[in-house]
């Protein structure tokens, strides 16, 4: 596996990390123990490769997760035992996921520029809908959810320069929506850039 196969990780418990992959190697799940052995788990994620995904920890120390392919979202259940995957029939372009005091929570993106946060076993919205600060055409864009529960979405830049170098850079920038909030936080940058532009994915 390499860094660019990396979708999502998530610890489970003092000395585990579970991570997905998706690439040359298909979709896996790898578990590494504390005792420093590595149990890897493929799962079916249809046809299409993933570009991104997410994992959560439940609150009984279970490992779920959430992707969303061909404009539909799924849900990947018992990802430490025999990872099961189904759709719930809900239209995502992306998708991330988390898990709070009422339960397991997806945020996906719509085609209509906007987030709104599902909840199984119902999938109706709950929160209302947030507006995607993502930009229109905006290249790699993805999603997250963090430990505390904010939702992080990122895009990349390709900035072409001003006068006189034009020197091509190329950095990805963020925003974050924090847990109970309906607004984003300001747009950060993620580090200094790399020079020249960049084909994001």
């Amino acid at each position: 596996f390499t860094r660019r196969e990396l979708l999502a990780i998530a610890p489970p418990s003092a000395g585990t990390m579970v991570s997905a992959f998706d690439g040359a190697t298909g979709p896996q799940i790898l578990i590494a123990k504390p005792d420093g052995s590595i149990e890897a788990k493929a799962f079916n994620r249809g046809a299409t490769a993933l570009q991104s995904m997410s994992l959560y920890v439940t609150s009984a120390g279970a490992v779920d997760g959430f992707y969303a392919s061909g404009g539909t979202l799924f849900h990947v259940t018992d990802v430490l035992g025999s990872p099961q995957v189904a759709s719930p029939g809900v239209a995502a372009l992306d998708a991330a996921g988390g898990y709070d005091a009422s339960g397991a929570y997806g945020w996906i993106r719509k085609s209509n520029a906007t987030l709104v946060r599902v909840r199984p076993p119902s999938w109706t919205e709950s929160g209302g809908t947030i507006s995607d600060p993502t930009p229109a055409g905006a290249p790699g864009p993805s999603m997250s959810v963090a430990p505390d529960d904010s939702l992080f979405v990122g895009w990349g830049v390709n900035d072409s320069g001003s006068f006189p170098t034009y020197d091509h850079t190329a950095h990805p920038v963020m925003r974050r929506l924090r847990a109970g909030m309906t607004t984003f936080d300001a747009q950060r940058t993620g580090g200094s850039g790399a020079d020249d532009d960049m084909v994001w994915t």
